[in-house]
């Protein structure tokens, strides 16, 4: 059964069309999920007191960056050779290590920015990692964790995107 559709699947693709296709749906899936980030955070910010409220420079500064990283390597097809250029000298290993700590720090400062404003928004006070530890890792696992935040988040934006208070909204 599966040798058998695999077998056609690649017989009938080429397959650089089946890895474009792979690398687009990537990309989507990518970009969904950054732009996910920035409306729960932009959204829920509305949501906390001002006191509370966090500095948003740095959350756009790590999705931006999220997306350049992803357009540079998945679209650009100079820079598959421009990295194994980089790779062959001790310079560009270091900087090509710096560049994905960068990013993959940008991807952890995302998900805690978005997990502590969830829970911030939720409890309308300052928090700390103990406290939305759970919210952090059902956001990094989005496709499962999605459908038990999003409820929670529908529920936190509804009456501030209606305009009323939540005494009017119940």
């Amino acid at each position: 059964g599966l040798h058998f559709t695999s077998t056609i699947i690649f017989l009938t693709f080429p397959i650089g069309a089946l890895l474009e296709v792979m690398l687009c749906t990537l990309m989507l899936f990518i970009s969904i999920t950054v732009l996910w980030h920035y409306a729960v955070g932009a959204s829920l910010q509305q949501t906390i007191p001002e006191e509370l409220r966090r500095a948003t420079g740095f959350f756009k500064i790590a999705l931006v960056a999220l997306i350049a990283f992803m357009g540079i390597i998945f679209i650009l097809p100079v820079s598959g050779m421009l990295i194994a250029l980089l790779a062959t000298t001790l310079g560009g290993r270091i900087l090509i290590s710096l560049l994905i700590l960068f990013i993959t720090f940008c991807l952890v400062y995302t998900l805690y920015y978005s997990a502590k404003i969830l829970k911030s928004a939720e409890l309308q006070r300052q928090t700390d990692f103990s406290d939305f530890s759970k919210e952090f890792f059902l956001i990094w696992f989005l496709p499962i964790g999605i459908w038990i935040l999003q409820p929670r988040i529908n529920k936190l934006v509804q009456p501030v995107s209606a305009g009323l208070d939540e005494e009017e909204y119940v």
